[in-house]
């Protein structure tokens, strides 16, 4: 497997809420990398940066209350 399908499986992972604890690491890593940069985050509309804000914090909750 190269590396682009790896790291799409891991995000189809956490937007699905099956993420390991290391896999959720490594995205928000990630994606701390780009802050200080111009991007793909920043180049987001509103409403797409909202939308995406909303699918991460539902896929971090659903992993927090999965026993």
């Amino acid at each position: 497997m190269d590396t682009n399908e790896e790291f799409k499986r891991i995000v189809q992972r956490y937007t699905d809420g099956t993420a390991t604890p290391e896999e959720i690491r490594f995205l928000e890593a990630y994606y701390d990398h780009f802050d200080d940069r111009e991007g793909l985050i920043q180049k987001l509309s509103a409403g797409e940066k909202q939308l995406l804000e909303q699918k991460m914090e539902a896929a971090i909750f659903a992993g927090i209350s999965k026993p």
